[in-house]
């Protein structure tokens, strides 16, 4: 793991592209799509891996690892929703969106909306999250009287800016905020790590992570 991790914050993992460049390999294209194999390509932005749900596997054992922290609410009253396996669906609360997490209670809806995103992305996914859900809102099936959106950004290598909004709401209830954030950033990474070694491999759809 230290290993790819030094690598990948170089760009200097063994991926088709960097073995071409080297004179190690005769082609750059990935194996799946053809499309030149960089690093951004293996971890984020392959359309053939997209299909079959690699990074989809990621995102969901990141937000699971988040699901352990955020589900400690229910203790205080809150009603929470997660769109995973398990838990209740936040689709019951709207009428055509499905966001990550809604935590209610009262008359109080907060959302939470995670991205694993490639590194130089993060404000370029936030910005993405805000404007998809800047009427989510709106989709309610019942009115409500607060609404607050939060987005969640954890990078492929498991770096994180941390949301004060997510913060103040988890340290009230005194919940480990940097257990949970860094427990994120490992998941990510060790997820990343799995899908880097899986590139040129069938999926076989494995469970999701668990780091709590």
């Amino acid at each position: 793991m230290f290993s790819f991790s030094r690598k990948a914050l170089v760009f200097c993992l063994a991926n088709k592209s960097n073995l071409f460049r080297w004179k190690k390999s005769d082609t750059n294209a990935c194996t799946f799509c053809q499309k030149p194999e960089t690093q951004l390509h293996v971890l984020s932005n392959c359309s053939i891996a997209a299909n079959q749900n690699r990074y989809t596997w990621r995102h969901n054992s990141v937000l699971r690892t988040l699901s352990n922290y955020v589900m400690q609410l229910q203790q205080y009253g809150y009603k929470i929703f997660i769109d995973l396996d398990g838990y209740s669906s936040p689709s019951s609360l709207f009428k055509s969106c499905r966001p990550d997490v809604v935590l209610l209670k009262d008359d109080e809806i907060t959302v939470i909306e995670l991205t694993v995103c490639f590194e130089t992305n993060i404000e370029k996914s936030k910005q993405y999250k805000l404007e998809k859900y800047k009427h989510l809102e709106n989709d309610l099936q019942k009115p409500i009287r607060s609404f607050t959106l939060i987005t969640v950004e954890i990078t492929t290598l498991g770096f994180y800016k941390k949301h004060k909004s997510l913060v103040k709401l988890l340290k009230d209830y005194n919940i480990n905020v940097s257990r949970c954030y860094e427990k994120m950033g490992e998941c990510a990474l060790r997820a990343s790590y799995f899908i880097y070694t899986q590139r040129n491999k069938e999926w076989t759809n494995p469970l999701e992570l668990l780091f709590y």
